[in-house]
């Protein structure tokens, strides 16, 4: 089976506005403030890696899920940028507004085979119901 075959999700890639407040910070520094169309989408694979409720200072059922995205050498995906994973049906989605963390080019004898991509999933609180 070829590494293409077992990209079966998409991931659709998201950039930030680059627009700042009055204090130099970005507007949309929150992936959940993205809006928009994506600015390109990729055939890629996803596994969660870890995730879980986070217990922090400010934090109130936050969840946080840490994926590994597989995606071929030339998908133009960067640290910072914004991304939302589909299903293999297109229409379900694994993974919502999340930031990707660390993007890292994987080398095999010939050249560039493909990048890992680590990107952090923030949900909650859930609605009540």
């Amino acid at each position: 089976m070829a590494f293409e075959d077992l990209l079966v999700e998409t991931v659709q890639v998201y950039a930030r506005s680059r627009r700042t407040d009055r204090f130099g910070q970005a507007k949309d520094s929150n992936p959940s403030q993205i809006t928009g169309s994506p600015v390109a989408t990729y055939p890629c694979r996803v596994n969660l890696k870890s995730g879980g409720l986070e217990m922090e200072e400010r934090n109130i059922d936050v969840f946080a899920r840490i994926w590994q995205m597989f995606v071929k050498p030339d998908a133009n995906v960067n640290e910072n940028d914004v991304v939302r994973v589909l299903g293999s049906d297109g229409s379900t989605v694994l993974v919502t507004s999340a930031i990707v963390k660390d993007v890292e080019t994987i080398y095999d004898g010939v050249g560039p085979h493909h990048k890992e991509i680590l990107v952090w999933e923030r949900t909650g609180p859930n609605p009540a119901r």
